[in-house]
């Protein structure tokens, strides 16, 4: 398998000023500290890399296939072939992830659905200490419920372009019995809430930009190190009544994260009497270039409402 690309992060344009002057305390690898602006108010972060066995077992890389070649609804080309993201297991038999890392809509207005999927908790560089799980049998995004999957015909707010309702930007895939396990006995998973702590942590396998180094040269390799971001709660994004019944409010969150292509529908993580939570996915963000390599800088994600947990009641198994 030759993974083309990781699957790239949508790129939002806000108003407000350019991130401040990371420095020499950019690179990736250490602990630092960083503040941008997104042109309201100041998100603090640090980051780092796990520690070989330290990483989160239940986060993973999902492997997909684009079956078909297409122009997007924004007019880029989507080629054929493998990419990345990545997921956290949130049930025995569920792995949750970004909307757009299971399905595209082309110019013509045509759904392409990805038709393989491959998750590998807990990878580690090379290492994949809990499989890797090929045996998935539905995709299921809270949009395909209420007539789309994750897109509307709305016009988005921040750049004038038809199809992007951000809170909606997330998807289960689920998975089969192997030799009378799911991929959730093997790894573990983590509960999903609705629920934020001060302090959020970040979590996915950035491939693009300053991170290829670090994802085994670039996105066309198998070899990637997670990678977490300790953030500061930014704030909420009210999309208003939003195009679907109103089930108690749409909304995005967003912290601060450095996170590239690649860690499209990993997890940010509230941690409450020391268990980790699921609050939302990697969906969308901010980025910029410094020095020839490209960063992202706050990330946002959808606010899980009544359709989430509705969705997640239907398929997760006991």
């Amino acid at each position: 398998m030759t993974i083309a690309a990781a699957r790239p992060m949508p790129v939002r344009a806000r108003s407000g000023s350019a991130p401040q002057d990371r420095g020499a305390d950019r690179a990736p690898g250490g602990r630092d500290t960083a503040a941008v602006d997104d042109g309201s108010e100041l998100w603090l972060h640090s980051h780092r890399y796990f520690d070989e066995g330290h990483q989160y077992p239940q986060v993973g890389r999902l492997f997909l296939r684009i079956p078909v070649s297409h122009t997007d609804y924004r007019g880029r080309s989507v080629p054929a072939g493998y990419s990345v993201c990545s997921g956290t297991l949130v049930a025995r038999n569920l792995v949750l992830t970004a909307a757009h890392c299971v399905v595209s809509r082309s110019f013509t207005g045509t759904d392409v659905w990805f038709d393989q999927f491959a998750f590998v908790p807990g990878q580690y560089a090379d290492a994949r200490p809990h499989g890797v799980w090929t045996d998935w049998t539905q995709v299921d995004t809270p949009g395909s419920a209420l007539g789309s999957p994750w897109f509307t015909t709305l016009t988005n707010e921040e750049d004038g372009l038809p199809g992007d309702f951000y809170p909606t930007d997330y998807a289960f895939v689920s998975f089969a019995e192997v030799d009378g396990d799911y991929p959730g006995d093997v790894a573990g998973f983590l509960p999903i809430a609705q629920s934020w702590a001060t302090w959020i942590q970040d979590v996915g396998y950035p491939a693009d930009g300053g991170f290829s180094d670090y994802c085994g040269g670039g996105p066309g390799t198998d070899s990637c190190h997670p990678f977490a971001t300790w953030t500061t709660f930014g704030g909420a994004f009210d999309h208003g009544d939003g195009p679907f019944p109103d089930p108690g409010g749409w909304f995005e969150v967003g912290v601060g994260s450095w996170m590239t292509g690649g860690s499209s529908g990993g997890p940010m993580l509230a941690t409450f009497d020391g268990e980790a939570y699921v609050s939302s996915v990697n969906s969308n963000g901010l980025g910029y270039s410094q020095d020839g390599e490209s960063w992202g800088f706050n990330m946002w994600g959808p606010w899980f409402n009544d359709y989430t947990f509705e969705l997640y009641a239907g398929l997760a198994l006991p």
